[in-house]
C-alpha cells in the first residue's frame, strides 16, 4: 500500500506532537530539583556505576572495551551496563554484530556527567591506590 501525502503529513504531525512531549518531558525532569539527587541514588544502587558512565564520555565503547578500560570482569561490567540502561542514563547502539555503549542524550539535559565524576572513584592520598565510593551500596 503506498503511502499517500496525507499519511505524510499524519506523520509529520505525529513527530512534530511526540518531538514536543519529549522536550516538555525533559523541562520538567530539568526543572526538578530532585533529579540530581535520583541520579545519585541511581549510581549509588550498583557499584562502579559513575566510573562506568565516565568511561563512556569520549564516545561510544563496546562491553569488551570496558571491560578492558575499567579492569573488571565481563559479569561485573555486564551488570553495571544493564542497571545504567535499565535506568534510563545510558543507549545501547546495535553496530555489526555488537552493541555499543553511549550516554543517553539526556546528558545535555541533566549534566548526569557532573553527578558522575562526584562519585568516581579517587585515589587515596597516601597509597595512591583506588578507594570506592564508600556509600555504594552492592559491589556485583
Amino acid at each position: 500500500m503506498a503511502e499517500t501525502e496525507d499519511t505524510q503529513s499524519n506523520i509529520a504531525a505525529i513527530r512534530t506532537r511526540l518531538d514536543n512531549i519529549e522536550k516538555m518531558t525533559r523541562l520538567s525532569i530539568a526543572a526538578n530539583p530532585n533529579s540530581h539527587a535520583h541520579i545519585e541514588e541511581l549510581f549509588r544502587r550498583r557499584a562502579g556505576s559513575a566510573d562506568l558512565y565516565m568511561a563512556l564520555a569520549d564516545g561510544p565503547k563496546s562491553q569488551e572495551e570496558l571491560t578492558t578500560l575499567l579492569g573488571k570482569s565481563q559479569p561485573t561490567i555486564s551488570k553495571i551496563v544493564t542497571h545504567l540502561y535499565e535506568s534510563g542514563l545510558i543507549d545501547r547502539v546495535p553496530q555489526s554484530g555488537r552493541v555499543l555503549w553511549m550516554w543517553h542524550d539526556m546528558e545535555r539535559t541533566l549534566g548526569i556527567s557532573r553527578v558522575a565524576r562526584r562519585l568516581v572513584t579517587k585515589p587515596t592520598p597516601k597509597t595512591g591506590a583506588a578507594e570506592q565510593d564508600t556509600q555504594s551500596v552492592s559491589p556485583d
